[in-house]
């Protein structure tokens, strides 16, 4: 729709960014956030998906980015989603 006409061009550059890390021996974790908050709260109950847009799920769309930065270091200690492409939000 509207969204990728107006951002088209960000698209293309971060499908091409994504590509090149997953060709790669990397081992990764690529988390999606939609807007980021200031907020300093880490939400520890953030709704995780890959691939298309669930349905039948209230997200607000918002993640903070102290929520953000607590996904990823629980990632890397716990050794999941290596090698995936995350998207997060937080419940409603």
């Amino acid at each position: 729709g509207l969204q990728r006409f107006l951002l088209k061009e960000v698209l293309v550059d971060k499908t091409r960014q994504e590509e090149m890390i997953k060709s790669s021996a990397l081992l990764y974790t690529i988390a999606r956030p939609p807007q980021l908050t200031d907020d300093a709260t880490v939400r520890t109950d953030l709704f995780e998906w890959q691939g298309a847009e669930p349905r039948g799920v209230k997200l607000t769309w918002k993640v903070s980015r102290a929520s953000v930065a607590a996904f990823l270091l629980e990632a890397v200690e716990k050794g999941t989603h290596i090698r995936e492409i995350v998207n997060i939000s937080e419940p409603k």
